[in-house]
């Protein structure tokens, strides 16, 4: 028997599913459990009962093991489960999460899903929507005999309002992985790396402190590092052909001067030109 620690439910469903139903909760609680909390949930029962997990971590931190796949979820992550695959989960041992959560099924979240892209086994997203969570809570706690379309269909806005905000989260973070990509293929392509970011601005008709912000966000360095890392690799290559003279690098790889090329290079390597060229003798 494992122990979950503290668990409430807000909501548990009394019956089987009714497919004519657009929206339907399984069950919604919160979760505080202990170090010895482990779920795993079976992709047949849920893919048979059409249930989507959707978690919130108020505190602390968790893991999510999906085909071979380890995620770590810490508090102020969101967290969807697709029913199309199988799950196991568990708290940190030295600090288990405390989590509100909601399992949903139907027509109407199967449709903002799929119009969200909502395709991969396990989505964490950083994103404060414990709010929402908790309204929905507060709702499914309070439900009486008789409420339940009402209470239902508030709790299928909210929902709804959840996977919306996540998915455009997601959707301008693949805009701006594409944009970054297509940056870096464009000073990849220039010869000799010869290209500023005034050029990057032109092509993209961004301003070039967006420019910063996506590639450096995609590749942790900035586009004018990039590009100077890339004329110090190719400046490798040439400084191993003893007929290449120093100029003549410092001229193909449009560096202002000689000296503007060595003091460039000792910088990124920690060694001068020709201290290199002997190195590889």
């Amino acid at each position: 028997m494992i122990s979950r620690g503290y668990e409430k439910l807000f909501y548990v469903s009394s019956g089987k599913f009714d497919p004519s139903k657009s929206f339907d909760v399984e069950m919604a609680g919160i979760t505080s459990p202990n170090e010895n909390y482990r779920i795993e949930r079976n992709r047949t029962r849920f893919s048979l009962n059409n249930v989507s997990v959707f978690e919130y971590v108020i505190s602390g931190k968790g893991y999510i093991e999906c085909e071979g796949e380890v995620y770590t979820v810490k508090a102020g992550d969101f967290y969807y489960l697709d029913r199309g695959h199988s799950h196991r989960y568990w708290a940190d041992p030295d600090d288990p999460y405390t989590k509100i959560w909601i399992n949903a099924r139907g027509r109407l979240p199967a449709a903002v899903l799929a119009a969200y892209y909502f395709t991969d086994p396990v989505i964490v997203e950083h994103i404060d929507v414990y709010d929402l969570f908790k309204q929905m809570g507060d709702a499914l706690n309070d439900i009486e005999e008789g409420d339940h379309d009402d209470v239902f269909g508030q709790v299928a806005v909210l929902l709804t309002d959840i996977i919306v905000r996540v998915g455009t989260v997601r959707a301008r973070r693949r805009v701006s992985s594409t944009l970054a990509y297509q940056i870096k293929s464009m000073i990849d392509e220039t010869p000799n790396f010869d290209i500023t970011l005034a050029e990057v601005e032109k092509k993209f008709f961004l301003s070039k402190s967006y420019i910063i912000h996506l590639f450096s966000d995609e590749f942790n360095i900035t586009p004018k590092q990039y590009i100077l890392q890339k004329k110090i690799d190719t400046a490798k290559v040439l400084l191993r052909d003893a007929r290449c003279e120093l100029c003549e690098i410092a001229d193909i790889l449009h560096f202002s001067s000689v000296q503007h090329f060595s003091a460039t290079f000792k910088r990124y390597t920690g060694m001068t030109p020709d201290t290199y060229r002997r190195s590889c003798g």
